[in-house]
């Protein structure tokens, strides 16, 4: 703009020369010779002074209004580029938590499954050979029972041999070779640990019954009306050969049951 300005005060003051230059020309005029047309075709020149006329060009001071050059801060509107903070939406990589779904991995824990190891309990499947005895008997419910008419401890007679699991009793009933029970018996209680026989004297048309341990041990005797009769039996001489036959028949009935059977009474007593 400035270059413009000097141009025109340039061509301003170079019209005005020229038409000074004119002026003095003019006072000349004297010499008509020398006005010569063509002369003042040279002031066709001045016509050049409309170049002056370019003055108008100051309406060119609009041209500040160019200063809407600073518009060109449009580019600053790329300042959305900040737009790209939705980038840190990206924060949802967190959901890579899903990695911890992968703790189901603890349901390796069936692994414990192998417990079935104490599958080993088979060996209670032994308990069939301790209960093959049962093979033998004839069970009605609790009651195991078994009629044995030779081989057994009773001469010329048998065995009814009854196991009641409930009260853990084993009771011998003596029989005669057809099966046939008599009234003479020998029950052995392991739960209170007592043994009663009984036995019938045809020569004294009565019974006795006789209370001792486990192993025939204090022997005690009681007739059938309940009346103890021990210092009676010992008096009579009765009582030694009483605790000897409670003893020998406790003693050879067990070793029966255990060779017949394949188990102790006292232990098929309390096998339920």
């Amino acid at each position: 703009m400035k270059r413009r300005n000097w141009k025109r005060t340039a061509l301003s003051l170079l019209a005005l020369a020229l038409l000074l230059s004119l002026c003095a020309c003019g006072g000349k005029a004297p010499q008509p010779t020398e006005t010569a047309v063509p002369a003042p075709t040279e002031m066709s020149t001045p016509t050049e002074a409309p170049t002056p006329t370019e003055a108008p060009t100051p309406t060119e001071a609009p041209a500040p209004a160019e200063t809407p050059a600073p518009t060109e801060e449009p580019p600053a509107t790329e300042e959305p580029t900040p737009t790209e903070a939705p980038a840190p939406a990206e924060t949802p990589a967190p959901t890579e938590k899903p990695q911890a779904t992968e703790e189901p991995a603890p349901t390796e824990a069936p692994v414990p499954a192998e417990t079935p190891a104490p599958t080993e309990e088979p060996q209670t499947a032994e308990e069939p050979a301790s209960a093959s005895w049962k093979d033998s008997f004839t069970r009605e419910g609790d009651l195991y029972s078994v009629t044995v008419t030779s081989g057994t401890p009773v001469a010329g007679g048998g065995l009814y041999i009854v196991v009641d699991t409930a009260n853990a009793t084993v009771t011998y009933t003596i029989t005669d070779t057809a099966g046939n029970k008599t009234l003479e018996y020998l029950k052995v209680n392991y739960a209170i640990g007592l043994t009663e026989r009984f036995q019938y004297v045809s020569a004294m048309g009565q019974g006795f019954y006789y209370y001792c341990d486990l192993d025939g041990n204090n022997l005690s005797v009681f007739n059938t009306s309940g009346e103890d009769r021990t210092q009676g039996a010992k008096d009579s001489g009765h009582y030694d050969p009483a605790v000897e036959a409670t003893q020998a028949m406790i003693t050879s009935y067990r070793s029966y049951f255990s060779s017949a059977f394949g188990i102790d009474p006292g232990m098929a007593a309390w096998d339920k």
